[in-house]
């Protein structure tokens, strides 16, 4: 009985092991040696009846083993090869590939640098493609010379190509170039002979042809018109059976649109849609495999979001995690390719710079076995996309605020940098340049780190910083400019002592320049300013003019003062504050330059400042009849109070009351000494 037991076990034992040693010799065997990867692909085949091969579809985003995709193969479930065109090989690790069709389930290989190139030329007879080229020459004037120009961009090299629904566009699809030739090119069947009206309506010259055979266009260089002429109509008669459509088109910018039309049932001239030419059969991926391993890598990425920020892109990107068996997956670890990372399946990053960039997905299951993949990704905006909006400004300061510093490369932390000041975020930016301060740098770059995180610290109010800074700049080279910069920290200090000598070297200098002189004589009438002594600020100013109808030219800065802080545009209202008072530094003293530069610093919350500023306005018109005085007096007291110095802010409300009780601002002044009660 224990023999007959022992014996039975053994039975099942093998019964149970040789169908998994069996099944894994079988798909190693299977498995086209040489080849990394492996996708399984479900068809839906189509349904129409048309007598001509049927082909399916996929874009993909994998590592293949060439550059130009030639390593990737296709077969059936039988193992027997079939043709591949490799339609589109973009300049990062994304591919699109058709091929013939008769079964359900097909297998993409991909990923073997030793492959050689397929010695068929296969290609399909099915659906829309489009090519876009960058345009070489410019006389289109009629189709001889419009072959030229075709020629000559085809030889240029191709721009991007893909399977495409319509010839209804208005942009390159594939990137920012507008000097383009567009080329779609489709196949439609007919069940019977039948007598087909075409148009074409564009922006730029555009020919229609069927069976290579010209039957419509629109000459020349021309806007878009939004209907059909007679003469850019061509009517055939066809046989029945298959027939090639072409299109092409010549574009620049501002004429870009390209629109064939044919004439339906009504004869009415519509746009040509998908379902006039032979559909492409439905495929899906549902399995990714690489050679030998449990668990297999792979990732998917768009562009989700779009922002132009002066100089900056910031170009945020959401990837997928597409690994398999996904149920296995238990972690999932991305490397964003500059520096960042994070965790998760689904995830968003901004980049600060376009590029391409190595992103990296490695994923872990529960067993401990771990897989990595690392894809090229082409950071840009999406030009597919005819409109990609940006996120909030909270968002992307929130997700700045998670970048780790220390991880960026040089160029990157530069342009964060420049995000940082484009938002007015000065201490964040300062942080950004501290981190730079570290790095190996090159002497400009050095230098350039120094001088702006010294003029971050003044903006900041870390004036011993800075002045540490130009301090030893001028150690190593004596510069006017960095000499004015110390000369007005000392002056934003008030130690008149040290800012007045530092002044006056650079106007006993010979050697510097008529405008750094200049500059520092305002600088001069700064210090008399601050002192509160009126005409000795003026008579500088004075002579430190270099425009003439200051008045129109003081009204006209003020005017574009007033809509950048409406706009609540702070970078942009400070700079022209600063142009307008070194341009025309009276305006320092007549009242309206303060006040907007007080509202300035309010705006920005910088409520020290804007009283510093009043209190010398104050100070340095003292007696004399000024209209802005009063406004001044207000200012100074709402800055006060946000500052949470009640006292102060009721003194310079009771001033206005007591001394300037016809100012049209004292009904306001009354309601904000009852609030302080």
């Amino acid at each position: 009985m224990e023999r007959y037991t022992m014996r039975r076990s053994i039975l099942m034992f093998f019964l149970i092991i040789i169908p998994i040693i069996s099944t894994s010799f079988s798909e190693e065997q299977n498995w086209n040696k040489g080849w990394q990867y492996r996708l399984t692909v479900e068809v839906t085949l189509s349904k129409d009846t048309a007598p001509v091969e049927k082909v399916a579809l996929i874009n993909f985003f994998g590592k293949a083993g060439k550059e130009d995709g030639s390593d990737i193969r296709v077969f059936d479930k039988t193992g027997n090869e079939v043709p591949v065109w490799v339609v589109s090989v973009l300049k990062d690790d994304r591919y699109q590939i058709v091929f013939p069709v008769e079964k359900e389930l097909y297998y993409v290989y991909y990923g073997n640098p030793q492959a050689t190139s397929p010695q068929y030329k296969w290609m399909p007879q099915r659906g829309l493609t489009l090519e876009v080229y960058k345009r070489v020459g410019r006389y289109v004037e009629d189709w001889g010379r419009v072959k030229d120009v075709i020629k000559q961009s085809k030889e240029r090299g191709l721009l991007g190509r893909s399977f495409w629904e319509k010839v209804w566009d208005g942009t390159n699809p594939f990137e920012s170039e507008k000097d383009t030739v567009r080329i779609y090119e489709g196949y439609f069947y007919l069940f019977s002979p039948d007598k087909l009206v075409f148009a074409t309506s564009s922006a730029g010259p555009s020919y229609i042809f069927i069976n290579d055979n010209l039957i419509a266009y629109w000459e020349g260089w021309h806007r878009a018109e939004p209907y059909v002429r007679p003469g850019r109509t061509g009517e055939v008669f066809l046989e029945k059976g298959l027939h090639k459509f072409t299109y092409y088109h010549i574009g620049r910018p501002t004429q870009e649109i390209s629109v064939a039309a044919i004439k339906d049932k009504n004869e009415q001239f519509i746009v040509i849609q998908p379902n006039f030419f032979l559909p492409i059969s439905k495929a899906s991926i549902t399995k990714l495999e690489s050679y030998k391993n449990s668990i297999t890598g792979g990732f998917e990425w768009e562009n989700t979001n779009y922002l132009k920020k002066e100089e900056w892109e910031l170009i945020t990107f959401k990837f997928k995690d597409k690994s398999f068996p996904p149920q296995d997956i238990k972690k999932r670890s991305w490397s964003f390719g500059d520096g960042q990372k994070a965790e998760g399946k689904e995830v968003t990053h901004t980049y600060l710079k376009e590029g391409i960039y190595p992103v990296s997905l490695e994923v872990k299951d529960k067993n401990g076995n771990t897989n990595k993949v690392t894809l090229n990704v082409f950071v840009r905006q999406d030009y597919k996309q005819t409109r990609i909006t940006s996120l909030s400004t909270k968002k992307y300061i929130q997700e700045f605020e998670m970048f780790n510093l220390n991880k960026f490369n040089t160029d990157l932390l530069f342009n964060l940098a420049g995000i940082y000041k484009s938002y007015g975020m000065n201490s964040e930016a300062l942080k950004v340049y501290l981190v730079l301060d570290k790095k190996t740098l090159n002497e400009n770059e050095k230098r350039r780190v120094l001088i702006e995180s010294a003029s971050l610290a003044c903006k900041t109010g870390d004036y011993d910083y800075a002045e540490q800074v130009y301090i030893k700049l001028l150690s190593k080279k004596t510069e006017p400019y960095i000499q004015l910069k110390l000369a007005s920290l000392y002056l934003k200090k008030r130690e008149f002592e040290k800012a007045e000598p530092e002044f006056l070297k650079i106007i006993e200098t010979e050697t510097c320049s008529q405008e750094d002189k200049r500059r520092a004589s305002i600088g001069i009438g700064d210090i008399w300013r601050a002192k509160g002594d009126y005409d000795k600020a003026l008579n500088i100013y004075r002579e430190a003019l270099i425009s003439e109808n200051i008045g129109i030219k003081s009204g006209s800065f003020g005017q574009t003062v007033i809509s950048t802080l409406r706009a609540k545009n702070f970078n942009s209202a400070y700079e022209k504050l600063v142009q307008w008072a070194q341009e025309i530094p009276v305006a320092k003293l007549e009242g309206n330059w303060s006040v907007l530069l007080a509202r300035a610093y309010m705006l920005n919350k910088e409520y020290k400042k804007a009283v510093d500023e009043l209190e010398v306005l104050i100070r340095v018109v003292g007696e004399r009849d000024n209209i802005y005085i009063p406004v001044a007096l207000y200012l100074a007291g709402e800055s006060y109070e946000n500052l949470g110095n009640k006292e102060k802010a009721k003194r310079y409300y009771q001033i206005i009351i007591e001394k300037h009780p016809s100012s049209a601002i004292v009904s306001q002044t009354y309601k904000k000494l009852e609030g302080l009660r």
